[in-house]
């Protein structure tokens, strides 16, 4: 996904973690009913070309979220006077 497409707020980084890992979820369901290099149409790249580049996606979204996350845990800690322990 192109930097200016990522969303800029947290939910909005929420919902495109969802929409990233179905992406997954339908790539490697394809590999499993057609096969790693199946490809349609033909034009497109097989199977095993666009799980990784889901997969790719899938990170990225994983490393935004897990830092708005962290900064949640941070800002909560900040405000109950209490360390939680972040565990990563």
């Amino acid at each position: 996904m192109h930097e200016r497409y990522i969303p800029t707020n947290a939910s909005g980084r929420l919902v495109w973690l969802i929409e990233e890992c179905a992406e997954v979820q339908k790539c490697a369901s394809k590999i499993m009913r057609f096969g790693h290099w199946y490809h349609y149409p033909p034009s497109s790249p097989p199977n095993i070309f666009k799980l990784l580049d889901e997969m790719k996606d899938a990170i990225t979204a994983m490393d935004k979220v897990s830092q708005d996350l962290i900064e949640e845990v941070r800002m909560h800690e900040e405000k109950m006077g209490k360390n939680v322990g972040v565990r990563l």
